[in-house]
């Protein structure tokens, strides 16, 4: 189903309030805007301000329910405060929060794919934070507990960014992706095998195969494609997942024969 945004619409819209993460002192929540309709609607992440000190998901209320009226998802999550914890604290949970709305999106018609966000003074700093280093281990330290899958597949793909020009270490990485995806099918037995016949590469054919492949601009495509079939997969969206794996080893294919 495509996405369509027209802001000159009119929609009714649900609004409540969610648990999104648990700290040690409280709750933090988020607030649902849910435009009532078919969707599926384009989804928008608030994060408020606060001189990072105070506020909470209700600091936008009215800017909130002014864009889900016009047909956005928006979601409004609390963030934990500087007198509760310092910083990164509140950069982990808006990184924790823009993958838990990716996960949660179908849930409330929207699309995970054109998920964007809005950051009010400290929010936007906190959301900057977030878009310059979304994948740096610092800010990922809290695991979706829903889907433990995903952050073992998110991790593979942050080690391949990680080791771009280590030829060895982004291997073992992009065999984990394999894997994990592998894993997160439900098929054990599918997981053995991807992990087997990685192991058997070996021969004069493969180094040659390695010579042609391991390049940063080969191994930038691949986390490339490994991102796209992620986005897919925490949308929840199988159809999206297979065309993009079936992309995947189409782009492989024709690069083996490159290889010759």
């Amino acid at each position: 189903m495509s996405v369509a945004y027209d802001p000159s619409s009119r929609f009714e819209i649900k609004t409540w309030d969610t648990e999104f993460r648990r700290i040690p002192t409280r709750a933090l929540m988020a607030r649902v805007y849910q435009p009532q309709g078919a969707g599926l609607f384009p989804v928008l992440l608030d994060l408020h301000g606060g001189a990072w000190n105070n506020q909470d998901q209700t600091a936008n209320a009215m800017m909130d329910e002014a864009l889900a009226k016009s047909g956005i998802l928006v979601v409004a999550i609390d963030l934990t405060r500087a007198p509760e914890a310092p910083y990164p604290a509140s950069i982990q949970d808006a990184n924790y929060g823009v993958r838990w709305l990716k996960q949660r999106a179908r849930e409330w018609n929207g699309d995970p794919a054109t998920i964007g966000a809005l950051g009010s003074s400290s929010g936007g700093h906190e959301i900057e934070l977030c878009a310059m280093r979304p994948h740096d281990p610092y800010y990922c330290v809290h695991k979706l507990a829903e889907a433990p899958d995903l952050d073992a597949i998110f991790e593979t793909i942050v080690r391949m960014k990680d080791t771009l020009n280590d030829k060895r270490a982004n291997e073992v990485a992009d065999k984990a992706f394999h894997v994990a995806v592998a894993h997160a099918s439900g098929n054990a037995m599918m997981a053995e095998i991807v992990g087997g016949v990685w192991d058997r590469r070996h021969g004069a054919m493969w180094e040659k195969i390695e010579e042609h492949f391991h390049t940063p601009r080969l191994r930038e495509a691949s986390i490339a494609d490994h991102q796209s079939i992620f986005t897919a997969l925490a949308g929840h969206d199988p159809e999206a997942a297979s065309s993009q794996m079936k992309k995947h080893i189409e782009r492989v294919i024709a690069e083996f024969g490159k290889a010759w």
